[in-house]
């Protein structure tokens, strides 16, 4: 069995917030906590960074384990720029944090700066540079998924459709922070944004991960849309995928598969065939 190593950040962070605990039910004061600290060898700032962090992991953990799993991996001044992150991006996050074993601190200091400069800028989201590009009636693809269990009158245009913030529960917890909406809502269609610039390499080591979140966000939805930057982000995507094919909807490009009955499809599409399906007519 293999040993698992706990970083002593945790440890003290731990043993910190279980003493603390006990003080303050006879009046912790700033003079104990000062006290804890030089305890446990660490400054008094230190020992609160430490805890601060740790709940912050504890908090993930009952979001996504996985997560949860790999921020103790990382000294705590890592997990503190993931918090940091998370507050305004919190699928990024935790989506770098996973695909980011081994990564320098540097390159994940790096990443998060790129993440809020991006926020910051307004630069456009994937889902926006698709949607430029993109007009005309719904191709053979989407068209297929969709029919299966929504009602169209008529073939349906890329016009009706519009950018919204995804109100669903469920699937904006999967990641689908983005959907697209008609104007009555009478269809909508969560999007989860595979961005390269801060995943990295995410789109092969998150592939499993993404695929299994989209499944479960298909569960209220009639279509769910993983989108990437380019065919190639895709290419890498799909080699870490497990054999798949037999669940295929449509033989893509752009890949769309069923899972099971009572399930909507998963379609994974990159910027550029996204346009080219929402072309056709």
């Amino acid at each position: 069995m293999k040993e698992v190593v706990v970083k002593r950040w945790i440890e003290i962070a731990a043993e910190g917030m279980n003493r603390l605990e006990t003080a303050a039910e006879h009046g912790s004061t700033m003079a104990r906590r000062a006290q804890v600290a030089e305890d446990l060898g660490v400054s008094r700032q230190s020992l609160r960074n430490y805890m601060d962090c740790l709940r912050f992991v504890h908090q993930v953990d009952a979001i996504r384990p996985e997560a949860g799993t790999a921020l103790r991996g990382f000294a705590a001044t890592v997990v503190a720029v993931y918090s940091r992150w998370y507050r305004y991006d919190p699928v990024g996050a935790l989506d770098h944090a996973i695909a980011a074993k081994g990564m320098p601190a540097t390159r994940i200091i790096a990443a998060e700066k790129v993440a809020r400069r991006s926020l910051v800028t307004g630069e456009p989201t994937l889902l926006e540079r698709a949607m430029e590009n993109a007009e005309g009636l719904a191709g053979k693809a989407i068209s297929k998924a969709l029919a299966r269990s929504v009602e169209i009158d008529a073939p349906l245009r890329i016009e009706e459709l519009q950018i919204v913030l995804n109100v669903d529960a469920l699937s904006s917890a999967m990641g689908a922070a983005k959907a697209l909406s008609t104007a009555d809502g009478r269809l909508t269609i969560p999007v989860i944004e595979l961005d390269r610039g801060s995943v990295g390499d995410g789109h092969r080591r998150g592939a499993r991960s993404v695929l299994s979140r989209a499944t479960l966000a298909a569960v209220r939805h009639p279509l769910i849309i993983v989108l990437l930057p380019d065919p190639a982000a895709i290419k890498e995507y799909a080699s870490f995928l497990p054999p798949i094919d037999e669940y295929a909807l449509f033989a893509g490009p752009p890949m769309i598969h069923l899972f099971a009955d009572g399930l909507g499809a998963v379609a994974t599409m990159s910027v550029v065939g996204f346009a080219q399906e929402w072309s056709a007519g």
